[in-house]
């Protein structure tokens, strides 16, 4: 446990801070996650064929097993119901090449749909960006992201989409079956949240130095246990353990 309460993080976009220590557990699959802090679900595509994409298209992931329960899903959706509050949501996905000799790009992200219905909204959290390049033997990419995701009621459907943003009309890749999952962790909502996000553009470098990530925009403050200054620097003030994660769009 660290012993200075103020050390500074630069270039993510969340942090959460976590003074309590809860046991894991499982929770058996059900048309809705969990609200349990503590209870994991782990969800994949298990029984899925090999879904082909093209330029252009943009498929909303299916899933169909319990990884942690070693069962199939009642129905194969790709609606994963919350229930309200906070939820650490991790993915993976993985992709490869079926026909055509171009470059393919893949991108993901996250929708969540208000309960009752409405238009799924896109987070900008939890978004990440995978490369395929035939021609040198980049055959395959692992596209995973991450991130906190808050429910406002219970009945919000959380969904993974995969987007093919490349414009290479002959480059056919594969979202491959059974190398898929998400995994869902509820939180304590009363632990501390910092969430950040960047409304303007900032010029990347050219080379491979390194570029702070300007923040301007302060989407959830924290109680207190950390602050933002000069737009780059986290400054933790409590001592204990905190979970950061980030994303980047370029």
């Amino acid at each position: 446990m660290p012993t200075n309460p103020s050390p500074l993080l630069r270039l993510f976009s969340c942090a959460v801070a976590t003074a309590a220590v809860f046991a894991l557990s499982w929770s058996s699959l059900n048309a809705q996650i969990s609200g349990t802090p503590g209870d994991i679900v782990v969800r994949s595509n298990f029984n899925a064929a090999n879904l082909t994409t093209i330029p252009g298209d943009d498929i909303t992931i299916q899933f169909d097993f319990d990884d942690l329960g070693n069962v199939n899903l009642p129905a194969i959706s790709p609606d994963h119901v919350l229930s309200q509050g906070k939820y650490l949501v991790l993915y993976s996905t993985r992709w490869d090449h079926s026909t055509g000799d171009q470059r393919a790009e893949i991108n993901t992200r996250l929708t969540l749909e208000p309960a009752g219905g409405g238009d799924p909204v896109d987070l900008k959290y939890g978004t990440a960006q995978g490369y395929i390049r035939t021609s040198s033997g980049a055959n395959e990419a692992v596209v995973s992201g991450g991130t906190i995701v808050e429910a406002a009621a219970t009945g919000d459907i959380l969904r993974l989409h995969g987007t093919r943003t490349d414009e290479n009309g002959s480059s056919a890749k594969n979202l491959i079956g059974g190398a898929t999952s998400i995994q869902f962790l509820k939180l304590e909502d009363t632990w501390d949240c910092l969430r950040l996000s960047n409304t303007l553009d900032q010029a990347a470098a050219g080379d491979a130095t390194f570029l702070e990530v300007f923040y301007d925009q302060v989407d959830e403050p924290s109680l207190g246990a950390m602050s933002l200054s000069s737009g780059i620097d986290i400054t933790f003030n409590q001592d204990g353990r905190y979970l950061v994660m980030a994303n980047t769009s370029l």
